[in-house]
């Protein structure tokens, strides 16, 4: 049995927050060999990647059918395994000794706070070797190759067609759903997706939309006379 504290490997059931220090605390305590040794005999149809255990093609099929059955008891999101909820919590408030010094967020480790910081530096250091884009997170960056190797394990039950993300599959299953959860505010008419509201409202309402804005604060306006006796507005607020 293994005893290490808020970890455990093979040998008991499975607490460790990240797969990587799984697999490095299991070499510790068997050895490189014995690990590369286990046979891997439970196979992905749809990516074809293999797993040691039916528990772990379980758990990495959610990668594909989207299935997040760990739901945090703090907010409404969900997640496909216990170490991903687990690793989640800890972003919620509580002893957080990692200020960022930009705004008013923390974090429990340093890691994640540096990680964090490059939403204020603009810092994108996961570069893709095929063409100019970069990433904040590697995680995004594996995501965008798929866009260059042609990959899509993202399968649609309900007809032939494949996803190489997630995101995108569950947008084309709003067209067997019927869901149309993006509507407009100057009429009736709702879309499955943002791009299609987009397009309706700039070829739809384009004279409807406001384009004199007040140079003294964020109001705009339809026309510019009634840009005009609004300017007025201000310059009572400047005589008195």
């Amino acid at each position: 049995m293994c005893t290490v504290p808020y970890l455990s490997c093979s040998s008991q059931p499975p607490v460790i927050p990240f797969f990587r220090d799984k697999k490095k605390h299991e070499k510790s305590l068997y050895g490189a060999e014995n690990i590369a040794s286990k046979k891997k005999s439970f196979v992905c149809v749809p990516c074809a990647k293999s797993f040691t255990s039916k528990n772990s093609l379980l758990v990495h099929m959610r990668s594909h059918n989207g299935e997040k059955p760990y739901s945090c008891d703090q907010c409404s999101k969900r997640f496909a395994c216990p170490s991903a909820l687990r690793y989640h919590k800890m972003t919620h408030p509580g002893d957080k000794a990692n200020y960022c010094p930009q705004c008013t967020k923390s974090f429990v480790n340093p890691s994640t706070l540096k990680t964090h910081m490059r939403i204020h530096t603009g810092e994108k250091p996961h570069k893709c070797p095929q063409c100019t884009k970069s990433f904040y997170l590697s995680t995004d960056l594996r995501r965008h190759l798929k866009v260059h190797t042609g990959e899509k394990h993202h399968y649609c039950d309900k007809c032939a067609k494949s996803f190489a993300r997630l995101d995108d599959l569950k947008r084309h299953l709003r067209v067997h759903s019927g869901e149309k959860p993006f509507s407009c505010s100057l009429c009736l008419k709702s879309y499955s997706d943002s791009s299609g509201l987009k397009y309706h409202s700039q070829v739809k309402h384009e004279d409807e939309s406001p384009s004199y804005i007040c140079s003294q604060c964020p109001k705009s306006f339809k026309h510019s006379i009634s840009l005009n006796q609004h300017l007025k507005v201000h310059t009572r607020e400047k005589k008195t």
